[in-house]
């Protein structure tokens, strides 16, 4: 057999649909047995007396985020699942354009892509793509804060360009509002030069005080900054101070999308623990604070010039501490969770009982993976208030027991004392 074809798709497709795809009623199929690797279906056709095999199918081989080939990445928002197209060699061209035009039906009827491994070439078989539309001002947006955390050299530009080109290939890819007609492609996120931002990253890890690095980048994203501070002593098992630098990267997203298209959720949680795994991060956590205000500037209903985002005595503070070092792990939850070297282990038994809770519970995950552990605490964005029910407790000597700032109101209390100063 030689592998001619390979189908990638967001979701599994029905038997019902592997049948209705075949390109003509003399065709015949059967099911082979299933097994840890799925099922085997085969298509034949009587001639001269007997049965010759067109073509077969094996899968669905499950994937993770960049599993892929690149031109797929770049033309499927979220490929989960590959199937293998086999034709015999020899007459390996015989059934090659019966076999090609079945896997570009079944790939339409999936949303997905026929893959040409011999010519290196993405069949693109999905119908036109309607993005979300640009809300008009909003006064109770929900935003999901991402927060990555990871340990760097003190010496050296170090992850600077393992971080730049990680989050080209994942995080910003495939975000709500970067869209275009077509095959989808890559899209620029960071709106500064490439070596500029090396040498800022430099300059945080050599600073002697804990360093913020705010800058910007293209929408979707919001207020994206890196903290460069100290692991603080008995804080981090194994890290002995001083040590490696702590570097902290936080980034705000658009959370309504999130609400209304499972898509983005589950390409939006493959991200965030790719990115986690790839970082080398020991922590990271997505969580959501609601009750921001948006005004959006835009051209029409899908493409925005411009944003500002606001928030007010009602925006949401989340109660994780904000310090400039690293105390130990937050003590609350949130939407997704990453633990990593040395966390994984030393959490996992108090995490037990979260298992059990989130095994009961559709669209969760609590998964081992990279030396890792990963949990998503529901199918949607969840809320804080949602997870107060969650028997979720870490280990007391892991904890930080900094008190949570209020940061929001806080920060509006002292704008308010600056203006009444600038007016007396």
């Amino acid at each position: 057999m030689g592998r001619v074809f390979e189908i990638y798709l967001y979701e599994k497709p029905s038997r019902e649909a592997f049948i209705e795809a075949l390109p003509s009623k003399a065709l015949e199929y059967e099911w082979g047995e299933e097994g840890s690797h799925g099922f085997l279906f085969r298509v034949s056709r009587k001639r001269r007396g007997g049965i010759e095999t067109c073509f077969h199918v094996k899968g669905p081989f499950p994937l993770e985020l960049g599993e892929a080939p690149g031109p797929v990445e770049n033309s499927l928002i979220l490929p989960r699942w590959k199937f293998s197209v086999e034709v015999p060699d020899p007459p390996r061209m015989r059934w090659r354009r019966t076999a090609r035009k079945w896997g570009l039906r079944t790939a339409k009827k999936g949303g997905g892509v026929l893959w040409d491994k011999d010519k290196k070439h993405v069949i693109w078989s999905r119908g036109k793509f309607e993005p979300p539309k640009v809300p008009p001002a909003d006064q109770e947006v929900p935003f999901l804060r991402f927060q990555w955390n990871f340990l760097e050299d003190r010496a050296g530009e170090g992850k600077a360009r393992l971080f730049l080109s990680t989050f080209e290939r994942y995080m910003c890819k495939f975000t709500p509002f970067f869209f275009q007609e077509g095959p989808l492609l890559p899209k620029q996120w960071f709106s500064q030069h490439g070596e500029e931002f090396v040498g800022l990253w430099e300059k945080g890890l050599k600073a002697e005080e804990p360093a913020r690095l705010s800058f910007e980048v293209l929408t979707p994203f919001y207020h994206p900054s890196l903290l460069f501070g100290e692991v603080k002593e008995g804080a981090l098992p194994g890290v002995k101070a001083p040590g490696p630098k702590w570097i902290q990267f936080r980034l705000m997203l658009f959370g309504r999308h999130l609400y209304e298209d499972p898509l983005w959720r589950d390409y939006v949680a493959a991200s965030f623990l790719k990115v986690s795994k790839e970082l080398g991060c020991f922590y990271a956590i997505a969580y959501i604070e609601g009750g921001f205000a948006l005004d959006v500037f835009r051209v029409d209903d899908y493409h925005w010039l411009d944003s500002h985002l606001y928030f007010h005595s009602e925006t949401e503070d989340y109660p994780i501490p904000d310090n400039l070092d690293w105390m130990g792990l937050p003590p609350c939850p949130g939407w997704l969770l990453w633990f990593g070297r040395p966390y994984a282990e030393k959490v996992k038994p108090a995490l037990e009982e979260v298992r059990t809770w989130l095994e009961s519970r559709p669209g969760t995950a609590f998964e081992e993976s990279g030396g890792g552990l990963f949990l998503r605490m529901g199918q949607q964005p969840t809320r804080l208030e949602d997870l107060q029910e969650a028997p979720y407790a870490l280990p007391e000597e892991l904890v930080d027991k900094t008190p949570p700032p209020h940061f929001h109101r806080d920060y509006l209390k002292n704008m308010w004392k600056k203006k009444k100063k600038g007016a007396g």
